[in-house]
């Protein structure tokens, strides 16, 4: 992965002519299961997307439904789809831009966290209306701290668990941090104190971060491929915090298989989600692809640690253009996966129902861009400065 385009202009909204001449697709794709058919329900409705005007959607709070995002120079949030919003504070538009713009948000213990693409983190003082942010972030090594001074933020680098906030070290040639390990590193809300949670040797750099709720489990993906065996995916339990014995504080484990006797050795995720009760996965990792010719893929998380495989479940046609996939989102009450494709020469927007052994193209923009978290709020699919309308299996047969 790059992130050459990982600028996210807050100032100007220039993203806001992000799909700008899109056109709309029907192609049937499918995973190595099927054949080639096009889905039998529409899920998206193509007439009813729309721009968001003069707004920019960086991500949502599950827990109360509300998307955050800028709206008319406010930072605000919404609940109906970006209808209306709630103003609450000045954008802080020339900090921002110094620190490379925001990438990812997270909200956790009653405060928002912005990531930027420095890797610099802002903390809010509340939710409420009147909120103010702080830089909180994390020393460098230079400054004895502990993160790399090479290392980005990327979008899916934030994660919260147990009263603290991780992020993941990303790099971009040809500042690297390889040879030595990208870490996790881990930020203690109520203390403001930072640690090394935990180190991935023999990796290039940490992809995204996700917490599975329930099981109260931090689960990590790394690459690139060609950088060693650290690839794939790393799991920290909370009842692993404090009880590290190697480069951090924390004893996390490489749960993915990457062995030579691997099949899939060289399958590794970008972002990630815990799969929902009508997905046919539920409590496993769905993750977007960072090897072409595959979009989606599936890992148990029911395994023993270092032993599950990464496996690809919806496979595009051979053939068709090498792309990373970006942003795998679920509509829980219904299953259905939604993704986009980077890095590519025809980028776009997927859909696929469960079982997934089907995909289906569903629209097309003209550039390859950075791919923030999206969002679904008010019966619409948010990204950044865009919307879609979607509908509920049931409503269209």
């Amino acid at each position: 992965m790059t992130i050459d385009q990982m600028k996210i202009f807050a100032l100007s909204f220039a993203l806001i002519v992000f799909f700008t001449g899109c056109a709309v697709y029907t192609t049937g794709f499918s995973s190595k299961k099927t054949s080639h058919q096009p889905l039998a329900i529409q899920f998206i409705i193509p007439s009813e997307h729309s721009v968001l005007k003069n707004a920019y959607v960086f991500g949502s709070d599950p827990r109360t439904k509300l998307v955050y995002g800028i709206h008319n120079s406010f930072f605000s949030s919404t609940d109906d789809g970006g209808d209306h919003w709630t103003d609450l504070a000045p954008w802080p538009y020339i900090a921002l831009e110094a620190k490379g713009g925001v990438v990812d948000l997270i909200v956790a213990e009653g405060h928002i966290f912005l990531l930027t693409t420095k890797g610099n983190l802002l903390e809010s003082d509340t939710l409420a209306p009147g909120l103010k942010f702080q830089d909180v972030s994390a020393p460098t090594t230079a400054q004895g701290g502990p993160r790399h001074l090479a290392a980005n933020g990327r979008p899916y680098g934030l994660a919260a668990m147990a009263g603290w906030v991780f992020q993941g070290e990303y790099t971009n040639a040809p500042n690297e941090i390889y040879p030595d390990a990208p870490r996790v590193l881990r930020y203690d809300i109520a203390r403001h104190r930072w640690h090394i949670s935990f180190a991935t040797p023999h990796a290039r750099h940490i992809h995204s971060l996700l917490v599975d709720d329930q099981a109260k489990t931090l689960f990590v993906s790394v690459g690139d491929e060609g950088y060693g065996d650290g690839i794939g995916v790393w799991r920290l339990d909370a009842t692993q915090i404090g009880k590290g014995q190697g480069q951090g504080e924390d004893q996390a484990v490489k749960w993915s298989d990457q062995r030579p006797q691997q099949q899939d050795r060289e399958n590794y995720p970008v972002d990630m989600i815990i799969g929902g009760p009508h997905s046919g996965f539920p409590g496993d990792l769905l993750a977007a692809s960072d090897l072409p010719g595959t979009h989606v893929m599936h890992v148990r998380t029911t395994q023993a640690p270092g032993t599950a495989p990464i496996e690809a479940l919806i496979i595009p046609p051979s053939g068709e253009p090498r792309e990373t996939v970006r942003d795998v989102t679920e509509d829980r009450s219904t299953g259905v996966l939604y993704f986009w494709t980077t890095e590519s020469s025809t980028p776009g927007l997927y859909v696929s129902a469960p079982p997934y052994t089907t995909e289906e193209k569903v629209w097309s923009y003209n550039a390859n861009v950075t791919l923030t978290r999206t969002a679904l709020s008010g019966g619409f699919l948010m990204l950044g400065s865009e919307r879609f309308r979607i509908s509920a299996p049931d409503a269209q047969h």
